[in-house]
């Protein structure tokens, strides 16, 4: 795989009141698995003026294209135990294709008042189109790891939005206390089309010598067409107040109001179906915290819900109901001797009708209530001179709460527990000067999926760098020094399980001016 990027940045004028920037990236090559590709090339652009001392206005235009040969990850064997044959197979026929084109235009205005407030307006349009087809395992393994039937997805999607926002940031005294306030509107409008097919194939391949060109690509039309289009409309607000100097209140709520329409068309019978909901005024509060305990270390929490309308269907076309939540968060962050910074985070998220694509169907079921809770913990500094540590370690529980799955893991590829330790020296005099030295260990424990479960696995990548006084720096590294065999996802008995990355070779070279 191979990457060159371009980013160029200066002032356009003499004062510097107006500026540019220019980025253009482009990146291609093959994955360790067979036959699958990765192409894309994006460019982004802005212009930034000062109107006035207090005025700015920027405007940013962005553009991405993809052209890849996608993988769905491999099947299980019939009693969900993961195959382990050469890190390279596949389940993809040659016709494998996703394009996908992204455009987007923002235009912002922003001015800062006397006494620290500010003002800003901002439009974004948004244009993305994506064809697709592309053929996946439709059934487990064999113990001689044969399929005995291939699923495919053809699909064309055109989406065009636009957003607005417009918000104040006000500072003012209550009483005797400091208080901010940010006050706002914002409104969306989303038009989607999408048509579809999808179907099967019969046969016999196997995985440890699969043949891709000999699989027909079959000859199809779209048998569905869905168009959505949605609109929404939030006020929201916030005010941070400090009773002392050492405490921030923060609290807020959004008011919003949706409404839409999904309208899907058989195309081969002509028949029309649509379904529409209409949401008035849901309030969604948030709260928090910020306490100073000392110069050096901060308590924090926050407290917010969550409601997002849906535009997925089930399997009798019906709306699913919106997706319905509460998180809590509470942690500290602190700077101790030695340079390191630390911080530790407690979390619970609970939600309601998470939408899960039922596989080889065009609809969705809202699963029951799943919630996902956990602690963050993560230190990192310059512990003497040259030298850098970080440590980070992640506990998460995710579970249905109720329903078919209940008491199973709802996230396909996060582990109960992860733990990385990143170091690195760098050397400022004598022979190795402008050298730096390090690396990386990562340790996952196991995970799991509809039954299928990934065993724990730990993977050390090391690198080197070189920098010269011209700007000039050179990077390589080793991942996954060990070639440790590993799953990074897993999801069923069928499809969505994916070998991790084998070891890898990479080198950069990175010039500033």
């Amino acid at each position: 795989r191979g990457r060159v990027e371009v980013d160029v940045s200066d002032a356009l004028n003499e004062d510097g009141t107006l500026r540019g920037r220019f980025v253009a990236a482009y990146g291609d090559g093959e994955s360790f698995v067979d036959g699958v590709e990765n192409g894309v090339q994006s460019y982004y652009g802005t212009l930034a003026w000062d109107v006035t001392p207090d005025t700015e206005l920027t405007f940013s235009l962005s553009h991405m294209e993809r052209d890849i040969a996608p993988f769905n990850g491999l099947p299980a064997y019939a009693d969900n135990d993961l195959i382990w044959t050469d890190v390279d197979a596949t389940t993809a026929p040659d016709w494998n294709d996703f394009d996908n084109e992204t455009t987007d235009a923002v235009l912002a205005a922003e001015h800062f008042l006397a006494g620290g407030g500010r003002v800003k307006f901002s439009m974004r349009r948004s244009w993305q189109d994506a064809d697709m087809l592309y053929g996946y395992s439709g059934s487990s393994a064999d113990a001689d790891n044969t399929i005995s039937s291939l699923s495919w997805l053809a699909r064309e999607f055109d989406q065009d939005s636009l957003a607005l926002d417009l918000h104040a940031e006000l500072p003012f005294a209550l009483g005797g206390w400091d208080a901010t306030a940010i006050v706002g509107a914002d409104w969306q409008k989303v038009e989607s089309t999408m048509s579809g097919a999808r179907g099967s194939i019969s046969g016999s391949w196997d995985l440890d010598d699969w043949n891709a060109g000999a699989i027909a690509k079959p000859a199809y039309s779209y048998s569905s067409r869905t168009e959505t289009e949605t609109t929404s409309t939030g006020l929201y607000s916030q005010v941070r107040v400090k009773p002392i100097d050492a405490l921030t209140l923060i609290g807020g709520a959004r008011l919003s109001w949706y409404d839409g329409t999904v309208d899907t068309t058989n195309l081969s019978t002509g028949a029309v179906s649509s379904e529409s909901y209409d949401v008035e005024a849901k309030v969604t509060p948030f709260a928090g915290f910020t306490y100073d305990v000392t110069p050096e270390a901060t308590v924090y929490g926050s407290y917010s819900e969550i409601f997002i309308p849906q535009s997925e269907v089930d399997s009798g076309g019906d709306l699913l109901d919106p997706i319905e939540g509460r998180q809590y968060e509470l942690g500290v962050k602190a700077r101790l001797a030695y340079g390191l910074d630390v911080s530790a985070a407690l979390f619970d998220l609970r939600e309601v009708n998470r939408p899960l694509q039922i596989v080889g169907e065009n609809y969705y079921e809202a699963e029951e209530e799943v919630s996902s809770r956990g602690i963050e913990l993560e230190a990192a500094g310059e512990v003497m001179p040259g030298l850098h540590l970080a440590a980070g370690y992640t506990y998460t529980d995710t579970e249905y709460l109720n329903g078919a799955n209940e008491g199973d893991a709802f996230s396909t590829y996060t582990p109960e527990h992860m733990f990385k330790l990143t170091g690195s020296y760098d050397f400022t005099e004598g022979a190795l000067e402008g050298w730096s030295f390090g690396g990386r260990v990562t340790r996952m424990s196991e995970f799991s999926s509809r039954g299928v479960e990934a065993p724990a696995y730990t993977t050390v990548d090391l690198m080197a760098s070189k920098s010269w006084d011209n700007g000039l720096v050179m990077r390589a590294g080793v991942d996954n020094v060990f070639d440790e065999e590993y799953y990074s996802r897993v999801g069923s008995a069928t499809v969505f399980n994916f070998r991790g990355e084998p070891r890898t070779f990479n080198v950069s070279l990175t010039k500033s001016f």
